[in-house]
């Protein structure tokens, strides 16, 4: 699961963008239904400029969402290789200690 750390960046480097584009879209979007269907008014532009935001917050909640789940499995992973790496020092110790024994036992029939 170790992704590159650009896809990371590539993937919630644009929610910002995305959040003032879904605003943006909104607003030019009910700005011209307005100017087709309520000339002088503003009613729609009010709708679909709150719509974008929703959908831009809403966005966002997603992504941090997806973001939040990504650093739990980055930190189970991590946790998995620290474990696997304290089980190898702990067998390195042990075999230590039996060549140890080993080469004491040794010098021991020379003698």
């Amino acid at each position: 699961m170790a992704q590159q750390p650009w896809k990371a960046y590539g993937r919630y480097g644009t929610v910002g963008f995305e959040l003032l584009l879904s605003i943006d879209i909104g607003w030019w979007l009910g700005h011209w239904l307005d100017s087709k269907f309520f000339p002088g008014r503003w009613y729609l532009t009010l709708v679909f400029t709150i719509a974008g935001a929703y959908a831009g917050f809403r966005a966002l909640f997603k992504a941090a969402k997806k973001m939040e789940s990504d650093m739990e499995a980055l930190d189970r992973e991590e946790a998995r290789e620290r474990d696997r790496s304290v089980e190898r020092a702990v067998i390195r110790k042990k075999l230590e200690d039996v060549e140890r024994e080993i080469d004491a036992e040794d010098k021991n029939d020379e003698a």
